[in-house]
């Protein structure tokens, strides 16, 4: 779950800067992305207080996921920072190489074409999809390029074939994974 947190952190970052980009001005987005960046912090270092206003006898259902959500915490902050960070670095990777080829394929400039696919990755905490996410990534990349005055049978279009580049990229890299991987010991 913490991992889960972490995406979704840094997913909120680079969408702030995107949205800022597009709407607010620079100071604003920064000013913004500052308080963003100290939530994980904030939350580390009132763990040991949260846990112990939490602590005693007769936890309900909800204070017990809770309890157990803070123990799950990364013990110092060391390891708070490393795994963020690897985090960050995991998905900026990730979502440059779909913002640079959902605007080759919307014509979109980098900001919308960051929203848009920022749209189609927080899909995947949707409690229902289609086999492989079909349908379901592409609505949300589509339904975050439409604000930004896309096309929308071009916003369908780029939002599929982002998609597919995608499946594409999964089954190449899983058949050689299958073909180079290590021999099983048998």
């Amino acid at each position: 779950l913490w991992f889960r947190l972490f995406d979704l952190h840094s997913l909120g970052l680079l969408a702030l800067w995107a949205v800022g980009s597009q709407w607010f001005g620079g100071p604003a987005t920064l000013g913004l992305g500052g308080v963003w960046l100290f939530l994980p912090w904030l939350l580390f270092s009132s763990n040991h207080w949260l846990l112990n206003r939490l602590g005693g006898e007769g936890h309900g259902r909800m204070k017990g996921l809770l309890v157990k959500l803070l123990q799950g915490a990364p013990a110092d902050a060391q390891i708070l920072l490393r795994t963020w960070l690897w985090t960050l670095l995991n998905w900026l990777v990730k979502l440059a190489a779909f913002t640079w080829l959902l605007a080759l394929f919307a014509q979109t400039g980098i900001a919308p074409a960051l929203l848009g696919t920022i749209g189609g990755e927080l899909t995947s905490v949707l409690p229902v999809h289609g086999i492989a996410g079909v349908g379901t990534y592409e609505a949300g990349i589509v339904a975050a390029l439409l604000p930004a005055g896309i096309d929308s049978e071009v916003a369908v279009a780029a939002a599929v074939n982002v998609h597919l580049f995608l499946l594409g990229v999964t089954f190449i890299g899983g058949g050689l994974s299958l073909l180079f991987g290590r021999p099983h010991a048998g």
